[in-house]
Parts: structure tokens; C-alpha cells; sequence
């Protein structure tokens, strides 16, 4: 039996059962007998409320129609209608639809910014856009120095292929081997993942698509990936954004300050699964380093949304000002050190500049909480 059963579903965005899916559209029924239910159904109700019909047009109602509502709703507007908008109706929805409430909401809240070799996320404020991270795109030189490091860390595909494989999607088995997820306890907070992923990738391909960086297999005929590159562009590291994401909204969720026991084992993780995005040959070790940056900055940001306000370290990557500028050799030994901070600036290797942001913190009635404050209090619930 693999340590992996039980986990069946966490594998990408298509979620566990009950979940059914968070792709757009995706997931809904399935072709299980549902067809013949309905006409079940169908004949039943013709049975119990209606006359045994020679023809649909000699129908003939036995009582006039006495409306009732089936469920409660506890709010209704003057219409007598439920209240619009509440955040308690959110479970009484498919969870790929309440999915989609939940992105729309967070994506209404940032502005995806394309520079002229950078992009920025910045919080959409009321009066003033407040950076999240800037990650600047490295050159050509420096990719290209790269070249070496995938090459010589394939050398470890063997010992680490099981890892490789299992983690091309989200790696849920991962992290629930760390904070111990289950579909039955976990509920609320695996959604909470999955939607923070759902987000993350929507800005994450956004950023893809303008800093517009190839693969190292663009670059070299001798890397040759163990699997076939993805069918975006490559920097940032979409598994290494993900990873460092999910590792530091965990920690924030859980209450687990920087330098625990469990955020040491996370970053560690996010590291490895970084790194092993490498070691197949679909990434430079630079894209790591960028999706460590974001993934940082998004969950602080994740955070800070969901408490209702608070503040965030906002960050600006750049290669090419820091020891590597003008010289292509240096950055052929930039990897993935974790002995290298994220929360201070920096001038080497490469660039790096923090700044605290703040918005005013607000305090939220239940009637007023928005639908990812309210899954986060779902799954603080959860873990206490």
C-alpha cells in the first residue's frame, strides 16, 4: 500500500470528493445515473401531484399551488428575498462555484501591472496602489549561465524521481504529511489551499505570459526533462510560487511563528519541491528563487486580507543590480539558499528590497465579512 493512498484527489486543483473541481466549468455532474434518476422523478412527481394524464395538453392540476420554503434563511431583504451578498450563504453553494466567488473577490482586489522588464502586483486600495512584490526578469546571459547547474543537478533524477512525479501537480500529500490535512477534518482548510492556488496561478500566468522567459530546454538539447515542459513560460517557478505560498499561509493559519519547528520543515519542503522542479529539467534554479519571492509575498498579502487588515513585507527582486550585474558567471552559481532571507534587503548576490506596507485595520461584522474571510475563519475552526 503506498504512503500516498488515502490522499487520492489532492493532486491538483480537481480537489477531493465533495469537492468536484476548481477548474472554470469543471467537475460538475458526472454521468453516474443521474438521467435515470430525474426520470424517476419525473414519473414520481406525475403520480403524487398531478392527474394521470392521457396527453401533456389534458393535464389537470388536483390542488392550486402552496408555496413553502424548504430551507431557512435567516436574512431576507425587503423583497422577501435572502440579503445579497452574505458571506453565510457561501455553504450552501457547490464548492467549484463558491470557488469562483472567492477568485473573483481576490482578484478584485489587485492590480497586475507589466513594466518595461518587470511586473508588479500591487494592492488595489482606495486611494493609493500599494505594492505587493516586483519581480524583474533576469537576461539572457544569465539564464544562459545557468545552464550548467541543470545539467549537473539531473544527476540526482533517479534518487529523487519518486518525488519528481508525485509532485508535478499540487503536492497536497506533501503538506499534509507535515500539518496532517484529511478530507474529513481538514475540509475547510484544504479549500482554503486550493483557492489561495486558484488565485496564486491567476497572477502567477499573468506574470508568465509578460516577463515571457523559455524553458532551459529552449536553451539546450542536452537537458532533455523527464517529462514534457508545461505549456507556459517558466519564470517565475509556478511549483516553487505554490510551495513557498502554501508554507507560509500554513505557518499564518496555524499561528506557527518564523523559525518554528513547522515552519523550518515547510520552507524546507518548499525548498526540496523547488528544487526538484530543477532537477527534472523544466526550470532554472533563478525561476525558484523569483517563485520564493512571490509565494512569500502573496500569502502575507492572503493573510492580511483575510484578518481584515494589518500589513505585509513588500518586495522587489532584481538580478541584474545586484553581484551579477554586467557579469553573465556570476549568476551560474545562484541556487535556492535558504540561508538567504526574504524579509530584509539585500545588495548580493542579487537585489533584493523589502519595505513594510500597511492598510488600516478594520473590524468586520459577521453580516459584513467578505467570502475569503470567511473561509479563513472556517478553517481557523478547524485547527483549534
Amino acid at each position: 500500500m503506498s504512503s500516498l493512498d488515502g490522499y487520492d484527489g489532492y493532486d491538483g486543483y480537481d480537489g477531493y470528493d465533495g469537492y468536484e473541481s476548481r477548474k472554470v466549468g469543471g467537475g460538475r455532474q458526472g454521468g453516474d445515473g443521474r438521467a435515470f434518476v430525474g426520470a424517476g422523478i419525473t414519473t414520481s412527481r406525475e403520480a403524487c401531484f398531478v392527474a394521470p394524464p392521457s396527453t401533456p395538453s389534458t393535464r389537470s392540476v388536483t390542488s392550486p399551488p402552496n408555496p413553502f420554503v424548504s430551507r431557512r434563511w435567516n436574512a431576507l431583504d425587503d423583497d422577501g428575498l435572502p440579503t445579497m451578498g452574505l458571506a453565510e450563504w457561501l455553504p450552501r453553494m457547490d464548492g467549484w462555484a463558491r470557488s469562483q466567488v472567492i477568485l473573483a473577490d481576490l482578484l478584485g482586489c489587485v492590480d497586475l501591472l507589466p513594466g518595461k522588464s518587470s511586473f508588479s502586483v500591487k494592492h488595489r486600495g482606495a486611494a493609493t496602489q500599494e505594492v505587493i512584490c516586483t519581480i524583474h526578469r533576469p537576461s539572457r546571459a544569465q539564464f544562459e549561465a545557468q545552464l550548467g547547474l541543470v545539467e549537473s543537478w539531473s544527476s540526482a533524477r533517479m534518487e529523487r524521481m519518486p518525488e519528481v512525479v508525485t509532485q508535478a501537480e499540487s503536492p497536497y500529500a506533501y503538506w499534509g504529511a507535515v500539518v496532517n490535512l484529511h478530507p474529513e477534518f481538514s475540509r475547510s482548510t484544504i479549500e482554503l489551499m486550493q483557492n489561495s492556488l486558484s488565485f496564486c496561478s491567476s497572477v502567477l500566468q499573468r506574470m508568465k505570459f509578460s516577463l515571457v522567459c523559455p524553458r532551459p530546454t529552449d536553451y539546450s538539447a542536452r537537458v532533455q526533462p523527464v517529462f514534457a515542459a508545461r505549456g507556459f513560460f517558466a519564470y517565475p517557478s509556478g511549483h516553487a510560487t505554490e510551495a513557498f505560498l502554501i508554507s507560509r499561509l500554513l505557518c499564518l493559519l496555524i499561528g506557527a511563528k518564523k523559525g518554528s519547528d513547522l515552519d523550518q520543515q515547510l520552507q524546507l519542503m518548499a525548498a526540496r519541491i523547488a528544487t526538484n522542479r530543477v532537477v527534472a529539467g523544466v526550470h532554472f534554479p533563478l525561476d525558484g528563487i523569483a517563485g520564493r519571492i512571490l509565494g512569500e509575498s502573496l500569502a502575507e498579502y492572503l493573510h492580511v486580507l483575510a484578518t481584515g487588515g494589518g500589513g505585509w513585507k513588500s518586495r522587489e527582486l532584481i538580478f541584474d543590480a545586484g553581484a551579477g550585474k554586467s557579469d553573465s558567471g556570476t549568476a551560474a552559481g545562484w541556487d535556492l539558499d535558504m540561508s538567504i532571507g526574504v524579509d530584509k534587503s539585500l545588495t548580493r548576490p542579487y537585489a533584493l528590497t523589502v519595505a513594510d506596507v500597511k492598510i488600516p485595520s478594520e473590524k468586520t461584522k459577521e453580516s459584513e465579512r467578505t467570502p475569503w474571510q470567511w473561509l479563513w475563519s472556517r478553517a481557523i475552526a478547524e485547527r483549534t
